[in-house]
């Protein structure tokens, strides 16, 4: 199974990482030190070749091939083809750990519906594959909950169906073949073109020691073994899944639940929560901690002439009529226009004439405009009048 650490790094300390380096299953030195060692061993006795056994001119002459072939090595980028390679195989690695199904969610659900402790029911459970017998059976009450089970089941097989998927169908092999090839015929060539050779007879003894090559070494292996170890994720690695206690995991609690606890359920108590006494527990050291869930607009300042208030629309009307008027826009006056055009056409038609403002006016142009309307008299009173005058004349 997964090498767990995640209490190793539970809190941000000075000594975490050094605790974190401490562990050995798992780890990057467990899987590159036999390489790394085996790599020192040949730089060791390619150093000693070819500065105690050649004669200088021939030192003189590999000296510069092997910076020639050093520069040619330059051009191999091994970060963008060791990146995408990793990327690859940890994308496949978290679509197989979404894959790996609990039987909890279907073992739930069979045994809320399919109700009954005789024989044929508790066999029934136990053979959830047929689930279509059942139906027939009437030892389903509600056809309708038949698409629970149903769908629950379909969904354990399709995890188990893509699982399947990545088992028989592998990423490309020339893939991992190119880079691991090219990992490892880069360092091979690196066992000489990084060999400290003095111009003189006589150079530093420190600058013999290969401390960036190895360390370039176990980077770069390191993140090799790491794509190798996510190819095959139920292998026997460290980190790899453990398929068997997945199984018997399942089929262990899958029983237990439509089998061994059906119907059994917890009594119904009052619990500690109903005590308004009860306070949870917490360590001494975060009694006077708090570190509550805070938005990121909480400790906004807001001044007093940007707050909301409760305003009544009445009495806000009111307050304003007996206050002057104040300037009004552009759209509040085009709406007065349009009113009073309306109230004339429907009553009195009045005449409208606008008088232009000063020249030298500081307001908008639409502020200055007034409305003089001249109520014409209405013909129809005088026609009544005449009616009125006639019928009495009648009488």
């Amino acid at each position: 199974m997964t090498v767990s650490y995640a209490l190793t790094v539970s809190s941000v300390s000075y000594c975490a990482f050094l605790k974190l380096l401490r562990k050995w299953r798992g780890s990057i030195l467990k899987a590159v030190w036999a390489e790394l060692l085996v790599w020192l061993i040949l730089y060791a006795i390619i150093a000693i070749i070819i500065n105690l056994c050649c004669p200088i001119e021939a030192v003189r002459h590999i000296s510069n091939e092997l910076a020639r072939l050093n520069g040619h090595l330059e051009s191999l980028d091994l970060k963008f083809m060791l990146g995408f390679f990793v990327t690859i195989v940890v994308d496949r690695w978290k679509t197989i750990l979404q894959n790996i199904s609990f039987i909890e969610t279907v073992a739930l659900s069979v045994s809320t519906i399919i109700r009954g402790k005789d024989d044929n029911v508790r066999l029934a459970r136990r053979s959830i594959v047929r689930y279509l017998v059942l139906s027939q059976q009437k030892y389903i009450d509600a056809p309708v909950s038949t698409n629970n089970v149903l769908n629950n089941i379909r969904d354990f097989r399709i995890q188990l169906e893509n699982l399947c998927k990545f088992d028989w169908v592998p990423i490309p092999i020339a893939y991992p073949q190119v880079v691991f090839l090219a990992v490892r015929i880069v360092f091979f060539l690196a066992l000489f073109t990084r060999q400290y050779i003095p111009v003189d007879e006589f150079g530093l003894w420190y600058r013999y020691i290969p401390l960036m090559p190895a360390m370039s070494f176990l980077f770069y292996v390191g993140w090799m073994k790491v794509a190798e170890g996510l190819l095959n994720s139920f292998g026997e690695d460290d980190d790899d899944f453990e398929g068997n206690w997945v199984i018997d995991k399942n089929i262990t609690t899958g029983m237990e639940i439509v089998d061994g606890s059906h119907a059994e359920c917890p009594d119904l108590n009052i619990d500690r929560f109903a005590d308004p006494k009860f306070g949870p527990m917490y360590p001494i050291l975060l009694e006077n901690a708090t570190n509550n869930l805070q938005g990121s607009a909480a400790d906004v300042v807001i001044p007093e002439t940007s707050r909301m208030v409760h305003v009544d629309s009445q009495s806000s009307m009111a307050s304003e009529s007996n206050n002057q008027p104040r300037q009004s826009s552009i759209r509040r006056r085009f709406q007065r226009l349009s009113s009073r055009l309306k109230l004339g056409r429907t009553t009195s038609a009045p005449r409208i004439t606008i008088k232009s403002p000063a020249a030298d006016s500081t307001h908008s142009a639409f502020s200055n405009l007034e409305f003089v309307t001249e109520e014409s008299e209405d013909p129809r009173a005088d026609m009544r009048i005449e009616m009125d005058n006639s019928e009495r004349g009648k009488k």
